[in-house]
């Protein structure tokens, strides 16, 4: 971003994670931090700070403990960004702590509840938009949003629609196999299969529609149900056998399915009917 004629490197290193490992990335604002005396926190600070938090604990506030330890009130040169990525077994469930989101319990009653019309959103996408890379998401998740306040319940709704969406695209429209991704180069091998079918569609469609019912109290309390349902003109495929009625999986560390498991993680629901080419999705929420 500084200089146009930069010089990287394009030699990718594969590191094959282990259920439990997480991956932490930083600006340099991290390192370049300063204590009183002009110091700076660097690398070997850093990194005992990750390996000085207990197994299951919260990395990025272990380092900002560190960094606010060390740095006192002097004044910074740069702004810090954290990000941890928790690499789980892939085993989604809205149990662990990293990716739940309230969900109101079936059966919980609610005082003077008073049940008010919902909303309806459909949206269809076909060759010419799905060809051109045409996101329908960013669209249905700001209507959405505007209408429904859906606060911190948002990005669960954003990950199921997503989910959903990719996996109408890529396994329904484009009729790609998961078996490109088992082996180590194999998301490379998938994505540039990807493209090139992409270029050549010229039939499909995806149809989005996001239907709510929404209820509230005489307090303000707020709860809803919002049906998402993802059809696309794809052979569909057999999904009695994808997942059991328990969400289980026959190897949770393949590569297919896992997009599913995050959904069934999040989700209240999740059917595909007729031939598997339409699915919908059941999503609950509260502002309590």
């Amino acid at each position: 971003g500084i200089t146009e004629d930069l010089k990287v490197e394009s030699s990718v290193q594969r590191i094959r994670a282990q259920p439990g490992d997480c991956l932490i990335l930083t600006t340099d604002g991290t390192i370049d931090a300063r204590d009183p005396s002009g110091e700076f926190f660097g690398y070997p600070r850093l990194r005992e700070a990750i390996l000085g938090c207990p197994i299951g604990g919260n990395i990025t506030a272990a380092i900002g403990q560190a960094l606010e330890h060390f740095c006192q009130d002097a004044p910074q040169d740069d702004d810090i960004s954290l990000v941890e990525i928790p690499l789980t077994a892939l085993s989604l469930t809205s149990h662990d702590s990293r990716l739940s989101v309230p969900v109101p319990q079936e059966g919980v009653q609610i005082a003077k509840t008073l049940v008010h019309d919902g909303m309806d959103i459909s949206l269809t996408l076909f060759a010419y938009h799905l060809r051109q890379g045409v996101d329908p998401i960013p669209f249905i998740i700001g209507q959405v949003e505007e209408i429904e306040r859906l606060g911190i319940h948002r990005s669960a709704f954003f990950t199921i629609l997503t989910e959903l969406f990719v996996n109408a695209m890529d396994h329904g429209v484009l009729r790609l196999d998961s078996i490109y991704k088992s082996s180590v180069d194999g998301f490379d091998v998938y994505f540039a299969e990807r493209a090139k079918r992409l270029q050549a569609l010229q039939e499909g469609f995806v149809r989005l529609r996001i239907h709510s019912l929404r209820s509230e109290t005489d307090t303000g309390f707020a709860s809803g149900r919002l049906l998402i349902e993802v059809e696309d003109s794809g052979m569909g495929f057999e999904h009695g056998t994808l997942l059991g009625q328990d969400g289980s999986q026959e190897d949770p560390l393949k590569s297919s399915g896992r997009g599913l498991l995050l959904v069934k993680s999040l989700a209240k629901s999740v059917q595909y009917h007729g031939s598997g080419n339409r699915v919908t999705a059941t999503f609950t929420w509260s502002n309590s």
